[in-house]
């Protein structure tokens, strides 16, 4: 009995297998599909990580997002759940900075 079900879900699932798409070599979401990871402007340098997780800018930083260009300044706190102008300044600074 085992052994019929062995041959039976392989024979089930090899083409599936066969015929499905391989997955694209770059599995990383790009900024094309998330608008809110493409800037310019927004450098390691000009942004200080903070203990909980979210991003202060040391001076002010002028960025151009998908939106248009927009200044940030040293007393505001970024986190992952925000944008500004259609951009994630926190999710930019993990992925370039971490």
């Amino acid at each position: 009995m085992n052994i019929r079900y062995a041959v039976l879900t392989t024979l089930l699932i090899l083409p599936a297998l066969l015929i499905s798409p391989a997955p694209p070599s770059h599995a990383q979401p790009t900024g094309s599909f998330f608008p809110e990871l493409r800037a310019q402007g927004v450098s390691c340098a000009d942004f200080r990580h903070n203990r909980l997780g979210s991003w202060t800018p040391i001076r002010k930083v002028t960025i151009v997002g998908p939106s248009g260009p927009f200044t940030v300044e040293p007393d505001e706190i970024f986190s992952l759940d925000s944008t500004v102008m259609s951009v994630n300044i926190a999710a930019i600074l993990d992925e370039r900075c971490l």
